[in-house]
């Protein structure tokens, strides 16, 4: 069966990625300081410079009739489609796409279709939805996939640091005296991403300290080997911290390494200072192995 996988422009997988599994990207709209809506083919290292020249963003979610345009282009053809969306904790948009399909299947009952809250961002809401491609371009049916999209609302999990978090108090993610303290001290957050919220699981003092932190709670949280697992390490602008963190992992025995850089939605809230991974809590179902 033909499915169709549609995702939004927070998932931050590589164009490569998006073209090899025909994936439909849907776009969170950035809203600059200036007033502006920014052009939806950004690079996200232009977001970066205007970062750094003191101009901040926002994003605006997809609105509903997007969404219904979107969908009604397969449900007019009879082509199956599931949408994973970025996690509802973090953006309206899941609630317009429920009511879009809403709207869809009463015009259209007879189209299999869903809307999927991943739960996750960034290279979690990435790693969701490559491994959903996956199945899919292997031949799963539209009832395993969500079935497995089932296991991996479950079990993908989110770690991450920023060294600057200027950018997530602009956002209203921190406190001000909290984005204080971290820069005069050198100390860094490590912040997980669970029940679609942001937690501060430790502060660590420096750098290398803190990604080498990062990796033994994933060594923790996963309890068994890294090596054949997919990791999803994601980073801003700074190649040498990302070599770090992927020896860390190669050291504790990863060999599934697949690094992202952040995408321009994600950028705009946590800016270019990032460092971080994600990954399964637990072992894919061995009915969905044939898919590595």
């Amino acid at each position: 069966m033909n499915i169709k996988i549609i995702t939004d422009n927070a998932c931050d997988l590589t164009k490569q990625e998006i073209e090899e599994f025909d994936i439909e990207i849907m776009h969170i709209a950035l809203i600059s300081s200036k007033a502006d809506e920014v052009d939806k083919n950004i690079e996200v290292e232009e977001i970066f410079k205007r970062q750094g020249q003191g101009e901040s963003f926002k994003t605006s979610q997809i609105p509903e009739f997007e969404y219904l345009e979107c969908f009604e282009k397969y449900a007019k053809e009879d082509i199956p489609f599931i949408y994973l969306s970025l996690s509802s904790g973090l953006t309206g948009g899941y609630a317009n796409s429920c009511m879009a399909l809403k709207n869809i299947k009463e015009k259209y009952p007879n189209i299999k279709a869903s809307v999927i809250d991943t739960g996750s961002a960034s290279v979690g809401f990435g790693l969701f939805t490559y491994l959903m491609a996956k199945a899919n371009k292997k031949g799963k049916t539209f009832d395993e996939l969500l079935e497995f999209a089932d296991f991996l609302q479950e079990n993908i999990s989110h770690i991450f640091t920023v060294f600057d978090l200027k950018y997530l108090y602009q956002g209203g993610r921190i406190i001000k005296v909290g984005k204080n303290i971290t820069k005069m001290l050198n100390i860094m957050p490590i912040i997980t991403f669970s029940n679609k919220k942001l937690k501060i699981a430790e502060i660590v003092r420096g750098k290398k300290k803190t990604i080498k932190s990062m990796v033994n709670t994933m060594e923790r949280d996963m309890k068994r080997p890294f090596k054949d697992e997919i990791i999803m390490p994601v980073y801003g602008q700074d190649m040498e911290i990302i070599g770090n963190f992927e020896e860390f992992l190669k050291e504790a025995g990863a060999n599934k390494i697949l690094p992202h850089q952040i995408g321009t939605v994600i950028a705009s809230h946590v800016g270019p200072d990032i460092i971080g991974a994600s990954y399964l809590k637990e072992e894919i179902p061995e009915k969905f192995k044939d898919i590595l």
